[in-house]
């Protein structure tokens, strides 16, 4: 095989792995963001229950520190999103 045929193959065979590595990394991203989505919602959908709910409330004493956890869990989540988009959000949608 000549030369320029070579390079031509290897440059090709580059291509295609940071396509796959990217289309990788864009994966990993996904799910780190979408991971800290739920664990936001989760949270948020806790909280709403406890603030809507009475008669749940009454069977947890320490209701205020158990809602506090909660919120504790929405901030972080959102401070996560945050860090993640900042440093690594630059990235085009998996198609």
């Amino acid at each position: 095989m000549p030369a320029k045929k070579k390079a031509e193959k290897a440059v090709a065979t580059t291509n295609s792995e940071l396509e796959y590595r990217y289309k990788g990394s864009d994966a990993m991203y996904k799910a780190l963001e979408t991971r800290c989505e739920a664990d936001k919602y989760e949270a948020l959908a806790n909280l709403t229950t406890y603030f809507s709910n009475s008669a749940g409330v009454g069977e947890h004493p320490e209701i205020v520190e158990v809602m506090t956890g909660q919120l504790h869990k929405v901030s972080v989540a959102e401070q996560k999103l945050a860090a993640l988009r900042k440093w690594f959000g630059d990235r085009e949608p998996l198609s």
